[in-house]
């Protein structure tokens, strides 16, 4: 939330970073198969922030993040 304040806020459901930050996460990686085939079908899944296409770029996730430290 800290980061997210810093770049000026929104709600962090619909927030998009301006300046995203580089974090360092810990957490469990794990394979979503909605996002298959390139994330073409990627379930409406994403912010679009105006785009016309989901941003979703990867089949993998992270879940649960357990540590987040800001790099720079």
């Amino acid at each position: 939330m800290d980061l997210l304040r810093e770049d000026s806020g929104g709600t962090p459901k619909q927030f998009v970073f301006k300046h995203p930050p580089e974090v360092e996460l810990a957490g469990y990686l794990f394979r979503d198969s909605h996002h298959e085939s390139t994330c073409s079908g990627s379930g409406g899944r994403g912010i679009r922030n105006g785009l016309k296409n989901s941003p979703v770029k990867s089949s993998w996730e992270i879940h649960v993040v357990i540590g987040l430290t800001r790099v720079n």
